[in-house]
């Protein structure tokens, strides 16, 4: 679009699509089918030009989901999008959807290899479940001088998810080392401190590869990178698609096609 039709647009027909944490999936943007859409387009992905590139300041994950739903609206038209405009190429309107799940796979992998809440998401609840509720009945029993409190002392004062994952092994081991004194006395299974152990390991290994990951080999892209340009080739795409738009449907394109804006 040009920059007039652009500052034409009234803000009630202009979609907010504010930067920050993403919002959950949305139904259309299923992992593996937009992983299976990212692979595809990887070569693309990778030797875009660099006059094509745009910054990722914004929601992704919406706009995404704009871009395949005004994709459906702009596929009624293409037989006459193909016949009267030869100069508009139609794959920018074939791939968009493949385009908008590329963006959003390779925006979720950026933000799993830099917010390692997100990269631990499956992880967490469970891990804080099993933490807690060993850790209140160990203070309890503490209290009581059933047990020391010094472990207990160490637990409670840590943070974090590096302290999350020793916390859980150190609570398994300590209910180990007191089991024949506690035999009887208190309902803690072995198969709940197996838990404890495999889920603190796992969240040490995780971590320890996101904060050291292998290093890339020469030319290898980082997911920021990837996430630039899958970006980008949503954007420019959508873009031709809304001049198409405009074409088909003259002053109410934008109402199907709505203008990302960045704040």
């Amino acid at each position: 679009m040009t920059e007039t039709n652009s500052n034409e647009q009234s803000k009630e027909n202009t979609v907010n699509v504010s930067p920050g944490e993403p919002p959950p999936p949305p139904p259309l943007l299923e992992n593996e089918v937009a992983k299976a859409a990212f692979e595809r387009l990887l070569p693309t992905i990778k030797n875009l030009p660099l006059q094509l590139r745009r910054p990722a300041s914004i929601n992704v994950a919406g706009a995404a989901l704009l871009a395949i739903q005004g994709g459906k609206f702009l596929q009624t038209e293409r037989e006459k999008i193909v016949k009267e405009l030869p100069a508009f190429d139609i794959n920018n309107l074939d791939l968009l959807q493949d385009y908008a799940l590329a963006a959003w796979y390779a925006d979720q992998q950026a933000l799993i290899a830099s917010d390692e809440n997100i990269a631990l998401a499956d992880l967490l609840p469970r891990a804080w479940e099993i933490r807690d509720g060993l850790f209140t009945l160990g203070l309890a029993l503490a209290m009581r001088k059933k047990i020391p409190m010094a472990p207990i002392d160490a637990i409670r004062s840590g943070e974090g998810n590096v302290d999350l994952a020793n916390d859980l092994m150190a609570l398994s081991e300590m209910f180990r080392s007191q089991r024949e004194k506690l035999q009887g006395k208190i309902d803690v299974e072995e198969s709940e401190l197996v838990e404890a152990e495999r889920l603190g390991a796992q969240l040490l290994a995780r971590l320890q590869k996101l904060h050291n990951p292998t290093p890339r080999a020469d030319g290898e892209l980082s997911p920021k990178e990837l996430r630039m340009r899958a970006w980008s080739l949503l954007w420019n795409a959508y873009e031709e698609c809304q001049r198409a738009a405009a074409w088909c449907w003259w002053k109410h394109w934008h109402e199907r096609l709505p203008t990302f804006r960045i704040e």
